[in-house]
């Protein structure tokens, strides 16, 4: 089971969940429990696939800062990754 941060800093919080889920469904796995406590710390929303699970963590930082973080298996993770940088960036080629 592997570990990544993700490099989304500057898109908004909602936006990157819906499109790892939609990343995530396409891979066969379904969101199956959002933990967010009344704390505000960390957010937690997990996906699974029969047996495998893939978590993401929304660790907040400060106001101004939250770090996403990916765990579950390598191999899916480098594709997630890959296809949420791809996806991000999208419209912005779009407009040239």
């Amino acid at each position: 089971m592997g570990k990544r941060t993700l490099p989304v800093g500057c898109l908004p919080r909602k936006l990157i969940i819906d499109l790892i889920s939609q990343i995530l469904e396409g891979h066969g796995y379904k969101r199956s429990m959002d933990y967010l406590p009344l704390t505000g710390h960390k957010d937690i929303y997990e996906f699974k696939r029969e047996e495998e699970k893939v978590m993401l963590t929304i660790d907040k930082r400060g106001e101004m800062h939250e770090e996403f973080i990916l765990q579950g298996p390598d191999d899916l993770l480098d594709e997630v990754v890959l296809e949420l940088t791809l996806r991000s960036t999208e419209p912005i080629y779009r407009s040239f």
